[in-house]
């Protein structure tokens, strides 16, 4: 009876086995699909601004705390321990509002669209890449907005709206205005077509 119950425990070892580098194989060949799909598409650059005005607005967004802080300093710090724990507050802010706008300077400039026959796609991310196909067929609706900043630099940002959802499925900011304009009249057309 030993024998018989060792037999069949390696028989399901060496099925165990199997599956697990048919399940290899196949992760293997999904990943390879999905690099031949992605790494050839050729992107198109955002505004050469967008990624100037996202460091500005990365660093202005964490000068707000700083700020803020620093004043608790000058009028509330009189005794040393606190005067010391709101200096290295400060200097941590000062770092944060730093590194902020380097990484959103260098994350704007990793962004970049296609607009293909049937769809448009979208790609973001520095260490974490993300790549968003959205096709013609789903749009509903496309919003064409600009902030304060945006049309200072002749940019813009295009909203795309699907059935079914209430906020925007897919966003790209930092499109030139006329870029931006010029494609969303292009996809509402197709999309009329369809």
């Amino acid at each position: 009876m030993n024998s018989e119950t060792e037999n069949s425990r390696l028989e399901d070892n060496k099925l165990t086995d199997n599956k697990i580098t048919k399940n290899e194989s196949m992760s293997g060949v999904e990943s390879i699909h999905h690099d031949l799909v992605f790494e050839n598409l050729v992107f198109e650059n955002l505004s050469e601004n967008f990624p100037k005005i996202s460091a500005v607005t990365n660093f202005l967004f964490w000068m707000i705390p700083f700020v803020a802080v620093s004043a608790l300093r000058m009028f509330k710090g009189n005794d040393a321990f606190s005067a010391d724990i709101l200096n290295y507050v400060i200097l941590g802010l000062l770092l944060i509002s730093f590194l902020s706008s380097i990484y959103g300077y260098y994350f704007s400039k990793s962004c970049g669209y296609l607009k293909r026959e049937f769809d448009i796609y979208h790609k973001q991310g520095i260490w974490w890449k993300k790549q968003t196909a959205l096709s013609f067929s789903r749009i509903q609706h496309i919003d064409l907005s600009s902030g304060p900043l945006e049309r200072k630099y002749g940019m813009a940002t295009l909203k795309f709206f699907t059935a079914g959802g209430a906020s925007s499925d897919l966003r790209i900011h930092g499109l030139p205005l006329e870029i931006a304009e010029d494609l969303r009249q292009q996809i509402l057309k197709l999309t009329e077509n369809e």
